[in-house]
């Protein structure tokens, strides 16, 4: 997807027309050219019965009425009696490495890319997300890699203690700023991302106090740079304008919205109504999870909120029905921006606890209707203006040398905006899917080497494995920690997607650090630095279990207390120590020498 206009499609798409959209008599036309006939063409300004959109190469070459030329008997029709077509559909707020459970259940990245396009999403600005999704971007615009086109921020930069990392520090997620926001932006943008993510604050998010980015770090960042802010209220969107970042990544759900706050001259404000409403249309509603919004999620996802169903008790007290009024208030002043002319963008924050991706645009464009927008105001926030906000101009709009790139659906989105979900198919390149097709389709097409891009292992070469947490080739090892001396110094032998019930063996790269000195930060955060193999340690999430607790490294709630690790041997939490000390350190028994599985002494522990 994404390829370039060639130079003489290019030619004939601009020169080869008269008046408006028609080619003039004599045209030399392609080869390979094809014509979709007999459909109704929706455009920015509405329906246009009767077209044929004339394609090559992937692109659309000429949209003609009934009234104009007449096309060759040789060009091969597609006859779409009595449908419509509509451009591909823009999501302009997603997490697409996240997959919407509330815990990790493996690697979704492909399906999420497959349940986007089968939802008729053709591209999507990725807010907040690992900086390995600009290799993602650039493959997709190789050709590489099938998925819709990319705008990537990278990790959000926010205050320590913060949104997103209110809790766990997520180093694929958050870069800490404090006195440093133009340098830690422009570090971002030198690694290539499109945009910046600024969180402003957390105030609503979490039941305990957390800190608020300076308003003089906040300034710097939108100055570096093209920055989206997360913002809460109407007063963090104020300050957040007054700092220079017109464009807000959610609309305000923190308490009602006036009507000044409404007109003040943003640049793009992001509808994110699935955010809010995700979890509570889950575990509140009680949501079919076996119905047609959710045929594209994951099995593991379902599960996770299957569960949550069944045990709502397992997230934080009362969230759902917080989360349940901010929608409502977040609706209600999507409504106030509607009144407002404010410039709304469809976003649907997909990835997030319990939205899926692709299916939540939809939700957002019934979003916006309900708010007082046309279903045409609505298609245009997910079409042309959101690709015109991206600087895509040859996405959201059906017009020669646009990207063929579109649906065709079964009823009149202009007449009941529920008419967008009914797709029939999805094109790409200018080749028609069915969205069945496409949640199981191929989507690599050139696998990588050492250190390269990869879905699956299938992706990689001989002798490689692929680390589907961050998404790149690296050796294999056999079976997970199984082998203490199978990689380097920098990674250490475990499970290729960080399940423990995954028996694929990759080198995951650590988080340097010093098992004896226990020299993870920051401070804001538990963290322990275990021992993975003979010359690899990593920072790992501490918990509330103390010495002599039962114990379990996966589940938070079950983690070890700081400087200690869960023995798999006992399943009991016992705290680390040196047995090359003169002095015995432990407070309960003595420091005993572990060994590896071929008898080299390791790191002690206190039992």
């Amino acid at each position: 997807m994404n390829r370039p206009l060639p130079l003489a499609l290019a030619l004939l798409a601009l020169g080869a027309c008269s008046g408006g959209d028609t080619p003039s008599p004599g045209v030399d036309w392609p080869a390979d050219a094809v014509a979709l006939t007999g459909i109704t063409l929706i455009t920015p300004e509405g329906a246009r019965p009767d077209v044929r959109l004339v394609l090559s190469e992937g692109r659309v070459l000429a949209v003609l009425g009934a009234e104009d030329l007449a096309l060759p008997g040789w060009m091969p029709r597609e006859d779409r009696p009595g449908r419509f077509v509509l451009p591909g559909l823009i999501d302009r707020h997603v997490h697409l490495s996240h997959s919407g459970a509330t815990v990790w259940v493996g690697d979704t990245l492909a399906d999420n890319l497959r349940a986007t396009l089968s939802w008729g999403v053709v591209g999507v600005a990725d807010l907040g997300g690992p900086l390995w999704l600009t290799q993602v971007r650039d493959r997709i615009d190789a050709g590489a890699l099938v998925g819709p086109r990319l705008a990537v921020s990278g990790p959000m930069l926010t205050a320590e203690g913060s949104h997103p990392c209110e809790t766990v520090y997520d180093r694929d997620l958050c870069v800490f700023v404090d006195g440093d926001g133009a340098a830690q932006a422009g570090a971002l943008l030198d690694a290539g991302v499109d945009q910046l993510k600024v969180a402003l604050q957390d105030a609503a998010f979490s039941p305990w106090p957390t800190p608020r980015i300076d308003l003089a770090d906040l300034a710097a960042i939108c100055a570096a740079g093209p920055a989206a802010a997360h913002i809460g209220d109407g007063e963090d969107a104020a300050d957040a304008l007054a700092a220079g970042c017109d464009t807000l990544a959610h609309t305000p759900f923190g308490g009602p919205l006036s009507a000044e706050q409404a007109a003040l001259p943003f640049g793009e404000v992001h509808s994110t109504v699935s955010a809010l409403a995700g979890v509570p249309r889950i575990v509140l509603d009680g949501d079919d999870l076996g119905g047609p919004r959710y045929a594209a999620v994951p099995e593991a996802v379902l599960n996770n909120w299957a569960i949550l169903q069944a045990r709502p008790e397992l997230l934080l007290d009362g969230w759902a029905e917080e989360s349940a009024l901010w929608a409502a208030q977040a609706q209600e002043n999507l409504g106030v921006l509607v009144a407002a002319k404010a410039p709304l963008l469809a976003g649907s924050d997909a990835g997030y606890y319990g939205v899926p991706h692709g299916a939540a645009l939809h939700d957002e464009l019934l979003a916006l209707v309900s708010a007082g927008m046309s279903p045409q105001q609505a298609l245009n926030a997910a079409t042309v203006e959101a690709a015109l906000a991206l600087g895509w101009t040859d996405l959201g709009v059906l017009a020669p040398g646009a990207q063929a790139d579109f649906l065709t659906l079964g009823c009149d989105p202009l007449a009941d905006i529920r008419c967008a979900q009914d797709i029939e198919e999805v094109w790409l390149d200018g080749v028609a899917w069915t969205p069945e097709a496409l949640r199981s389709a191929p989507l690599v097409v050139d696998p990588g080497g050492l250190g390269g891009l990869c879905l699956t292992t299938a992706d990689c070469g001989e002798g490689l494995a692929c680390d589907r947490v961050h998404h790149a080739c690296v050796a294999a090892c056999g079976a997970p920690y199984d082998d203490p001396a199978a990689c380097d110094d920098t990674s250490f032998c475990a499970p290729s997607d960080g399940l423990g019930s995954t028996d694929e063996g990759a080198c995951l790269p650590a988080e340097p650090c010093d098992w004896r000195a226990q020299d993870c930060g920051p401070e804001t955060y538990p963290q322990t630095c275990l021992p993975m193999d003979l010359d690899t340690s990593t920072c790992w999430p501490a918990g509330p279990r103390a010495q002599g607790e039962t114990c379990s490294a996966a589940e938070p709630a079950l983690r070890c207390a700081e400087d200690h690790y869960c023995s798999p041997v006992s399943g009991l939490c016992l705290k680390l120590c040196d047995p090359a000390l003169d002095l015995d350190p432990c407070e309960v028994g003595r420091c005993r020498q572990t060994y590896t599985s071929d008898g080299s002494p390791w790191f002690g522990l206190c039992w």
